[in-house]
């Protein structure tokens, strides 16, 4: 049995840019059949990596040194840089799960929410009446 595919409500505990993406993911992913309700868990997991990477680009703005030397002279980058690469990288695996990378394109097989023809909705409509 095939789960509905429908988009799942996004969490209350979802904030800010987290949710803000949701919102346009969910639009995107939702319109070419790509979502059921159980795929809540993946999805806050990608909205939370995004807001994440989100963040941590807008650090690295702040930030005019990326890289630091340490006491002994030697070059250490920014824990937002790697902050930032951990959050590209959960964020490209849900990405290829949901068949949204050009390479997952190629895999993953959507058929589109399958939408009622308003002429059979008339149709049905009188059967039920008779």
């Amino acid at each position: 049995m095939k789960p509905e595919k429908k988009a799942p409500a996004c969490p209350k505990h979802i904030k800010g840019m987290a949710r803000k993406e949701w919102r346009r993911v969910v639009k995107e992913l939702d319109a070419v059949g790509a979502l059921s309700r159980v795929n809540r868990g993946p999805l806050e997991a990608y909205c939370e990596a995004y807001a994440t990477w989100f963040e941590a680009n807008e650090k690295l703005k702040e930030d005019k040194v990326k890289v630091y030397k340490t006491s002994k002279g030697y070059p250490v980058v920014t824990s937002w840089m790697y902050i930032r690469r951990d959050a590209v990288a959960e964020m490209k695996w849900f990405w290829s799960e949901f068949g949204a990378t050009p390479a997952a394109m190629t895999k993953v097989k959507v058929a589109p929410k399958k939408t009622e023809d308003p002429f059979d909705k008339f149709k049905n409509r009188r059967k039920t009446a008779a």
